[in-house]
Order: C-alpha cells, then structure tokens, then sequence
C-alpha cells in the first residue's frame, strides 16, 4: 500500500506541470481568439479553464469575452466572482468599471475604480479612468485631487475659447495658472471666482483636454459674453414691475472690460437714481474698481418701530452723493474689499436729534471680508464688514460700526435639489448714528438684513415701517426644493434657473443706544414662497407672518448668491 501510494504521489507531482502548462495555454489561445474576434471560441476555452482550474486571469479575460458579445449580465457575475476569489487583484475592478460605463452606468463604475485604488492605491489605470469618469459628471473637483497625488495635469497650452490669444485681456489676468505647473482645484475655482466677478460673461467655465504629452493637459477657458439685445428690456421691464425701479447696463464698453449702469426708481415718496462704472484693473488675479453717484429723496415715518412718546417721527430725507469700492479676490476661499462713501444730507421735518435728523454729511471709510471655510456638500462663509466716519473724511460726523454673519448651506438631498440653509448674522454701532446708517431688519429690493415678516416701507412707501436699531442679533433659516430647472442657454444672459419653493423662520432682536425705538423683543417671522436662482442671483417672493405682531407682507427682493 505504502508503495502505491508513493507511485500515485509521484504521478500526480509529474502531471502538475503539465496540467498547469495546459491551463495557461488555454489562457493564452483565448486571449489570441480574443484578439482575433472570436469571442465564442474564447468563451468556450476560459469556460472550461475556470471549472479546471480556475486562475485570475481566466475569470478576467472570459469577463472581457463576455464584455466584447454585450452579455454585460455575464461580464459582470464573472468579474465579480473573480473578485471574491482573487480580492487582491485590482484588474477586476478595472475591467468591471469597463463594462459598467459600456452600460452608461457612470455610479457603479465610480464605485468599481475607488474599489481598485483601495486595493492598490497606486493604480495609475484606475486613477486616470476614475478622473475622467468625474470630469464628465461635472465633478471636477475629485478629478484633480485624484491627479495631483501624483502631479498631474500638467498645464500645457492655455486657450481662450478655443484660441491661443485671449479675446479679453482680462482673461489672462484672472487666470491663477500657469504653463508646465500642475493644475488644481484651488486655482481651477479662484479662476471662475474672478471671471464671475467681473459680471461681464453670462456663462462660463474651466474644462481640460489631453495632448499627445504624457500627463499634459491643453486648459481652456470658456467664456459667453453678455449681449446687449433681448435682455436690455426684459429685465428694465421687470425691475419696473417688480420694484418701480429701471435699469440699464452696458457690459465690456468696446471689449476694455469696463461697464456702465444707470437706473432711477420712481416709487412714490422712495426716488432714487445711481449711475455707476465698474472695470477691472490690469493687475495680476485683478483688481476690480466699482464708483456710484447715487440721489435718494425719500419720506420716512418711524413711528411704527419707533417709542411712542409723542413725537411727530415724519420726516423727509434727501442726499447727493457718491460710492466708490475696491474688491481683490487672491483666492477662491477669500475676498477682500474697500471702499469710500459719501453722503450730502439734506432733511426736513420734526427735529430729531437722536437720530442726527438734520443736514450734516458723512464721508466714511468701510472695509469688508469673506472666508469659504468649506465648499462642499456643506458650504460655509464668514462674511464681514465695518465702516469708520470721521469728520476728517469730508463729513460732519464721528461714529462707526460692523456687521458679521455666518452663512451655511447643507444639501440635504442633491438628487431632488433641497437645501438647509442657516444665517446667523450680528452687528453694532458707535457714536451718534444718523437715521440712514441705522440698522434696519426687513425687506426692500437688495436686503441687507432678512426678517421677511416686515417690509421695511409702508404701504404708502414710507422708510422706517421695519424694526431699526444701533446692534442687532438675526438668525435666518430656510428649507428649499427645487420644481424646475430651466435651460436658458443664455438668452437672457442667464444659463440656467431653477425654480425653488421655500419655508422658512427668522429670528431677531434689536437695541437701539438713543432709545430711539423699541428693543429687546425677541421678533419671529414665518412664511414661504419660491425663489429663483441663477448662478449669481436669487430673486425671491415671499409671504412672511410676524407672530409678535400679528402683520405679514408680501415682498419681491433679490440677492447675489455667496
């Protein structure tokens, strides 16, 4: 017996080689079929060989058999069952990500590529594949940090619209990289930040295409540019309908970048008229100046938010004036801004000492700031500002000021479009502050401060109908969905919109030093409406409910997006 046993050893040791040798020739002819296009004979070969004596590369390539007939069912149980057997073989992965783009099933094959890295993270197939996959889904982002871990793109030739000269010198100034350096997602954004600042193009974009360079990248900038056509009157109509208040703009005046605007509301007892420039200064990342003449004459009656003591709180107020700013954007995450204002002030009415009612000029100085801490699926700013009057800056007057809040936004659901958003806002002031630099809470056309249960005119169009104070505290939160979204393709100088509804609660306090008006009450307003957003703007209508109060407005406003 022991013999025997010996002898079938000794066999089966000299028929191993054999047996191996013919399962790796059965590998090798099916591949030569595959190469051939004689998937069926591959097929029939690989079969066999995985019930034999199965090995990685008989499960990968009757997978890639399987993949060439568009049996994807089949493509797919085989790679996956390869998988499970040969878990530190990162080709399935690969090759299942193959057959699930084959199928335009762009999510699973994103999550068959990570699964690849995670078995070998240095996997350069995987990781161009899994960058390229995410560029064509928009998602930029993920594709340069999945190329930066090894340096790459490269930037190559850099094109403006498909050109190699820029249409618009302060193109190449806005761009924040540069040939032969690697392109990253904080240049790609800081790129956009200042070319959307400008507010001279309706659409634009970063894309990167391959050169015939290994790991070089031609970059290119799109730019649309805004026409002065159709939406020279849509927009002047819907201002006037909305908000009695008319514009026009002309953008890039003879392609120097600079553009013009002028608008006039003429609301009763609420006029108004600015005429502005605004140009771009030729400095590296650019610098963007933007000057005002602005006129207001107005009625104010204070008398709702303001102690009744008695006091006829009706008043006129009339200035001449100008504004004039500066705005820096070195990178995405960061703005800086600074700028002059002055006001000739002229009023009329019951003196009002308390609230420098009267006909003394500021000229004051304000400066602002925003940080993006996070730019995800979670977005977050810090945004602040404060201004300095003094009577050495063209004014009558000493007193100063600021603001700070703290913008959020979490996409709770990206598939159905919905949004938290949560502002939390602060401010307060210094000195004798006259009536028009008072904190008001409540809306107008462009709000500074949402409590969109108040309006801040009267139904007769008078100022001063919503709470005011010297410091504030506001806490603003939203819950949104999008209904619609609309492909405008630019025809109103506007890509796309999509159409929002929106509930929401404020809450809020005001002090005022002067005593002056009625403070300390907590204030909370709720309501809905809908809201519709461009990349840059939001124009919102809203009913809101004052619940201390008991009133509610309907109001129309619009603010630029963060």
């Amino acid at each position: 017996m022991t013999r025997i046993r010996l002898s079938l050893f000794l066999i089966l040791i000299a028929a191993f080689p054999r047996i191996t040798l013919a399962q790796t020739d059965a590998v090798t002819v099916a591949r030569a079929a595959i190469s051939t296009g004689d998937y069926a004979r591959a097929i029939n070969l690989l079969s066999t060989a995985i019930t034999q004596q199965p090995t990685a590369d008989a499960y990968l390539y009757l997978g890639i058999a399987y993949g060439h007939t568009r049996e994807w069912k089949r493509a797919e149980d085989t790679l996956r069952e390869g998988s499970g057997k040969f878990p530190q073989d990162p080709r399935f992965h690969n090759e299942l990500a193959g057959v699930y783009l084959a199928a335009n099933d762009l999510e699973k094959a994103r999550r068959s590529l990570r699964d690849a890295l995670a078995v070998d993270p240095d996997n350069k197939y995987a990781t161009d594949l899994l960058a390229t996959v995410d560029m064509s889904m928009g998602n930029v982002r993920a594709a340069l940090a999945a190329w930066n871990k090894d340096g790459r793109p490269v930037v190559g030739d850099i094109l403006h619209n498909a050109h190699l000269e820029f249409e618009n010198w302060m193109v190449e100034k806005a761009v924040a990289f540069r040939k032969g350096k690697t392109l990253t997602w904080d240049q790609w954004r800081t790129t956009e930040a200042r070319l959307w600042e400008s507010q001279m193009f309706s659409n634009l974009g970063v894309e990167i295409e391959p050169t015939s360079q290994p790991d070089q990248y031609t970059v290119v900038v799109r730019t649309v540019p805004k026409t002065k056509s159709v939406d020279r009157y849509v927009f002047p109509l819907m201002e006037a309908l909305f908000f009695q208040n008319p514009s026009v703009r002309m953008w890039n005046v003879g392609n120097t970048g600079i553009s013009l605007n002028a608008g006039y509301r003429f609301a009763v007892n609420r006029h108004r008229a600015e005429v502005g420039v605004r140009m771009p200064i030729p400095l590296p990342g650019l610098v963007f100046f933007e000057a005002q003449g602005i006129f207001r004459s107005e009625r104010w009656d204070i008398s709702r938010p303001a102690i009744d003591n008695g006091t006829d709180y009706r008043f006129r107020y009339q200035s001449t004036g100008f504004r004039t700013e500066l705005k820096h954007i070195p990178h995405y995450r960061v703005e800086l801004g600074a700028g002059f204002e002055y006001r000739n002030r002229t009023t009329g009415g019951a003196p009002l000492p308390a609230l420098a009612v009267d006909s003394r000029n500021t000229g004051k100085l304000f400066f602002e700031t925003s940080l993006l801490p996070a730019d995800g699926r979670y977005r977050s700013r810090i945004h602040g500002e404060t201004f300095l009057a003094r009577k050495s800056l063209l004014g009558d007057m000493n007193y100063s000021g600021g603001t700070v809040e703290w913008n959020n936004r979490y996409a709770a659901n990206a598939t159905n479009g919905e949004n938290v958003e949560v502002t939390v806002k602060g401010g307060t002031s210094r000195g004798q502050v006259p009536v028009d630099d008072y904190f008001v809470l409540g809306l107008d056309q462009n709000p500074d401060n949402l409590l969109r249960g108040h309006n801040a005119f009267s139904s007769l169009g008078h100022y001063g109908h919503a709470p005011m104070g010297t410091s504030f505290a506001l806490v603003n939160t939203t819950f949104d969905r999008r209904m619609r979204r609309f492909q405008i393709f630019n025809t109103l100088n506007v890509p796309f919109a999509e159409l929002k509804w929106l509930v929401f609660m404020d809450g809020a306090k005001v002090w005022d030093r002067a005593h002056v008006f009625e403070g300390g009450k907590l204030l909370v307003d709720t309501g809905g409406g809908f809201k519709l957003e461009s990349p840059t703007r939001v124009f919102s209508l809203t009913y809101g409910r004052s619940l201390r109060d008991g009133t509610g407005t309907l109001a129309a406003y619009v603010q630029k997006r963060w």
